[in-house]
């Protein structure tokens, strides 16, 4: 039988000038073959359910007293929007049968917090990420967290069909504004249908900087939809593209053409 694939690191070869060859991985120029290189992971494949391409990137102006997204030529008040949050809670590892493969996620899951604006052209504003190892009871200070910083959040989303349950409650019971998702038992890339048609529509825009982004672009433009693949901060899109989706085909809040008013910006 084939011998089963175990990924490494460079830093499990002690014998291996650690930084020197990070170093060097940075000079390869596609992509594919340096995340390949870096991880060690060979699930890496150049057959990426997002490209980074498709994600415009906004900016924050205040403009006569009130801070408004710049989205490429066009100006959104802030206060005008929709404001809400996702969530997602680390999951456990997945192992597979010894004899074929072994499936190690060398890191384990993070749990998200993912705040965002819609427009009442249903673009969705990707506001901040809270990304953390941590066990549940700091997941809802996560939670508490954003909520706290971001006061324009109107909800917070979660799916409660899975680990998740015992936290939504905990939230609820702590006054939290939840709203319950389900996955209604399909897959990661399934549930990501809606995100993926956003974003290659130039419907989700990212921020031209942050503190995060780099860790979210990573995981993005790697995704496959591989289940040994992180895709804790995908997981947080796809539950609020699924959400705006929702929302719009039903003529709900995020809808309605008096939400927010667009300018051309001059």
């Amino acid at each position: 039988s084939e011998a089963p694939f175990i990924q490494a690191f460079v830093d499990d070869n002690k014998a291996v000038d650690a930084t020197g060859y990070s170093e060097s991985l940075k000079h390869i120029t596609d992509p594919t073959t340096r995340r390949q290189l870096t991880k060690g992971d060979w699930t890496e494949t150049d057959k990426t359910r997002f490209a980074l391409s498709s994600f415009p990137r906004y900016r924050i102006e205040v403009v006569a007293g009130a801070k408004h997204f710049i989205c490429g030529s066009q100006r959104v008040e802030q206060d005008r929007c929709r404001w809400f949050a996702t969530v997602d809670v680390a999951g456990s590892s997945r192992e597979g049968p010894a004899e074929t493969q072994i499936y190690v996620r060398r890191e384990p899951s993070w749990s998200v917090v993912s705040v965002w604006a819609v427009t009442p052209q249903s673009d969705m504003i990707l506001i901040q990420v809270y990304r953390r190892q941590c066990e549940i009871p700091e997941v809802a200070g996560m939670m508490k967290q954003a909520f706290t910083e971001n006061r324009k959040i109107e909800f917070i989303a979660q799916e409660v069909d899975g680990l998740g349950i015992g936290l939504y409650q905990w939230a609820q019971r702590a006054g939290l504004p939840m709203q319950p998702v389900y996955s209604e038992g399909k897959d990661k890339v399934v549930r990501s249908t809606d995100a993926q048609i956003r974003a290659g529509n130039g419907k989700i825009w990212i921020p031209e900087h942050a503190a995060w982004l780099t860790e979210w672009e990573e995981e993005v433009e790697s995704w496959v939809g591989d289940e040994r693949q992180q895709a804790d901060q995908i997981d947080t899109m796809s539950i609020a593209a699924r959400i705006v989706s929702r929302e719009s085909l039903d003529g709900g809040a995020f809808s309605k053409s008096d939400c927010s008013i667009l300018e051309v910006v001059r």
